[in-house]
């Protein structure tokens, strides 16, 4: 079986995407705190559910990326085939 190697260039674009969905998720509880003028002490006890929320933002960006690929891999096939 072939073992399977991630460069570190990956792990390390990997973990910046899910630090960037972490702050998102924290802007967003801000501004829910903010918005219904609760107490600051929520920052720290929803942070289960700001963990979560980072997780399906993360997944979103998963997908997003994906489609991207999916896409430019598409325009590329069609270029090729159109110039043969």
């Amino acid at each position: 079986m072939k073992p399977i190697i991630i460069s570190p260039q990956h792990i390390r674009r990997e973990l910046i995407v899910a630090l960037i969905s972490f702050v998102i998720a924290n802007v967003l509880n801000i501004y829910a705190i903010i918005h219904y003028q609760t107490e600051w002490k929520e920052l720290f006890t929803y942070l289960p559910v700001v963990i979560i929320l980072t997780g399906i933002i993360y997944f979103l960006i998963l997908l997003i990326r994906g489609l991207i690929l999916g896409i430019r891999k598409i325009v590329k096939l069609v270029r090729v085939t159109n110039l043969s």
